[in-house]
């Protein structure tokens, strides 16, 4: 099995287009060079002012794709990121999406296309699952505006629950889904199978 670093350094760039770009951010993750098994951006595109998300989107598809949530959307994975990496199993293996809360990487561990056979179900689960992650978390759309803090910085219990839902969505869908804290992967940077 191979294994790809994303280089503490490129973290930081990461990080760079959460705090500091009122848009999403999206890009191929290629190899820095034929040696090694280091990851960088490749083809980075800007998404639109105009639309209410500044929502980009990829023109094509590597086995390792990259996307932002910038720190006005919400900080965990959307039903549709989900769904992408399992419409495209035999093409993505990993979602990077990185927000306030940390980088979430969405892994493909299927061996066939879980999507097709059960398209129906599968969004419907997606969906439940997220939720409960936005209201466990007090950051839903309708959480937010009940709440005074809006910034919402997770707890012990809000990375536990998480780990849970994740586990769920292993169970359920064969996909692995991780959230790394900004703090480790600063450090030590992201590594992906």
């Amino acid at each position: 099995m191979d294994t790809f670093i994303i280089h503490p350094d490129i973290v930081k760039v990461i990080k760079k287009y959460v705090d500091e770009y009122p848009v999403e951010i999206c890009a191929n993750l290629k190899l820095y060079n034929e040696d090694s098994n280091n990851l960088v951006p490749h083809n980075v595109y800007k998404g639109k002012i105009e639309d209410d998300r500044g929502m980009c989107s990829h023109s094509e598809y590597s086995s390792h794709i990259f996307h932002s949530h910038n720190r006005k959307l919400y900080a965990y994975p959307s039903h549709q990121d989900i769904l992408l990496v399992l419409k495209h199993y035999g093409k993505i293996k990993n979602s990077i999406i990185a927000t306030k809360w940390g980088v979430w990487v969405i892994s493909n561990t299927l061996k066939s296309n879980i999507y097709s056979s059960t398209s129906t179900s599968v969004p419907k689960i997606i969906r439940q699952l997220l939720d409960r992650i936005g209201v466990e978390t007090s950051t839903t759309r309708q959480e937010r505006e009940r709440g005074a803090d809006k910034s919402r910085i997770l707890s012990d219990r809000d990375y536990i629950l998480i780990d849970r839902v994740n586990k769920t969505f292993e169970c359920l869908l064969n996909i692995k889904i991780v959230l790394y804290k900004w703090s480790d992967a600063l450090i030590h940077g992201l590594i992906l199978s």
